[in-house]
C-alpha cells in the first residue's frame, strides 16, 4: 500500500519590486544540480519487502510497502508597505509554481506504485533477493526521475504553464 505525504518548507525574500524579489530569490533560493532556482520538490521513497521460501528454495516477496514522502522548498514574501510589487501578482506566481513542484511529487507517487506492483512479482533464489529487489527500485527510480526531468524540459521549468514573477 502506498500512502502519500507532502511537507513545505519555506525560505524567505526580501524586495520591494520585482527586481528586488528575482535578485532575493536567486540568491536564496534552494540548490538543485549547483545551482539555485525558485522551488523543489525532493521525493524520498523508503521501501521495505518481505518474502517467503517456497518449496524449490526460491524467496517470492510477498509483500511491499513504499510510501512516498515530497518536501517542496517554497519562498516566502512579507510585503513590506512601501512594495510597488502586486502581492496579487506574488499570489498568482506562487500558485502556478506551488502547482509545478506538486507535480513533481507525482512522479514519486508513480515510483512507488510500479515498483510495489513489479517487485510483488520478483521470485528469485535467496541469496539474491536482496541485490534484485534492490537493482528493481533503482532503475524505477531513475525512471521516475528521467520523467520529472522531462516535464521541466517540457514546461521549460514552468514557463509554459504561466510560471512568471
Amino acid at each position: 500500500k502506498s500512502t502519500s505525504q507532502v511537507s513545505y518548507e519555506c525560505y524567505h525574500v526580501t524586495g520591494r519590486t520585482k527586481a528586488e524579489l528575482a535578485a532575493s530569490i536567486k540568491a536564496n533560493g534552494p540548490t538543485e544540480g549547483g545551482k539555485r532556482v525558485w522551488a523543489v520538490a525532493k521525493w524520498d521513497i523508503a521501501y521495505r519487502s518481505s518474502w517467503t521460501q517456497n518449496s524449490e528454495g526460491l524467496c517470492k516477496v510477498i509483500r511491499v510497502t513504499a510510501p512516498p514522502r515530497c518536501t517542496i522548498t517554497f519562498p516566502a514574501w512579507n510585503r513590506p508597505t512601501n512594495a510597488t510589487y502586486p502581492q496579487s501578482s506574488w499570489n498568482s506566481m506562487t500558485a502556478i509554481l506551488k502547482q509545478h513542484e506538486e507535480n513533481h511529487c507525482v512522479y514519486g507517487r508513480k515510483l512507488a506504485k510500479e515498483f510495489q506492483q513489479q517487485a510483488i512479482h520478483i521470485s528469485v533464489p535467496c541469496d539474491q533477493i536482496n541485490g534484485v529487489v534492490k537493482s528493481k527500485f533503482e532503475s524505477l527510480s531513475k525512471k521516475w526521475r528521467d520523467e520529472s526531468d522531462r516535464y521541466d524540459i517540457r514546461t521549460n521549468f514552468g514557463s509554459k504553464e504561466g510560471l512568471r514573477l
